[in-house]
């Protein structure tokens, strides 16, 4: 996977940011009310860090993780140098924070896409859709901690090759009840999971740099396609390739 370009997608914004949601369900005053004890200290620390994340965020998404600074992010975030490390040990640290919350939000929302569905076809189907979904939620967060992952640090690489290592076990669990149902289907090398996971993530890189031109269902489809037909699945391929088909003459 290659992320050299930097170009900024268009912001697609959800209900809420995605600092806060990564913090706290509770709502976190963005400004803080000046005066001494205004807030209880908790309060405070969450803005600050919620701050901190949204300001890492904006300039990473802009001008990417290595030339992003800790003087950028808390001159954006309005805080000092030693707030700063008093929430977080270093830049990498901030980013991470953000990284982990969002991955294991992807996991959740990619496996409750997949069992709510009565079809394994239709599971895998609906939990591609999910994960394109919560890409899609926000641009600029999408760019700064999907797209920008691969430049940034040691933790942050291990953290993802965590975070893969669980979808590759998933798609490999469905695809084993594939099996029980479908005992004819094909029995794939177990290196073959890891190259469609892979696969894709480089044409979401791709789609995410680009601004998500592409139509989201078509990505799902393509994505789907790719999926079924790497898995010797080909009837459910043919079906997402004529799905498109009619798409098309729409």
């Amino acid at each position: 996977m290659t992320a050299n370009s930097s170009q900024k997608p268009s912001k697609k914004k959800a209900s809420t940011s995605r600092a806060e949601d990564t913090e706290d369900p509770m709502r976190v005053p963005r400004v803080l009310p000046r005066g001494l004890n205004s807030l209880p200290r908790d309060i405070v620390l969450l803005s600050q860090r919620s701050r901190l994340i949204e300001a890492i965020a904006h300039f990473v998404s802009t001008k990417g993780y290595p030339n992003t600074s800790v003087a950028d992010i808390i001159s954006r975030a309005g805080v000092s140098r030693t707030t700063f490390y008093q929430q977080f040990k270093d830049k990498e640290d901030c980013y991470l924070s953000c990284y982990e919350r969002l991955g294991e939000s992807h996991l959740e929302r990619v496996q409750a896409a997949l069992l709510a569905e009565k079809s394994l076809k239709d599971g895998l189907i609906a939990s591609v859709g999910a994960y394109l979904e919560h890409l899609a939620e926000d641009g600029e967060y999408a760019l700064a901690f999907f797209a920008e992952a691969i430049n940034a640090g040691e933790r942050v690489q291990a953290r993802e090759a965590e975070f893969r290592a669980v979808s590759t076990e998933r798609l490999k669990n469905w695809h084993r009840e594939v099996r029980l149902q479908y005992p004819q289907s094909i029995e794939p090398p177990s290196t073959v999971f890891n190259l469609i996971l892979e696969g894709s993530n480089a044409l979401l890189v791709r789609w995410v740099r680009e601004g998500f031109q592409t139509d989201l269902r078509e990505i799902q489809r393509d994505i789907c396609y790719y999926f079924f037909a790497s898995l010797g699945l080909h009837q459910w391929a043919e079906e997402m390739i004529k799905k498109k088909q009619r798409k098309k003459k729409l």
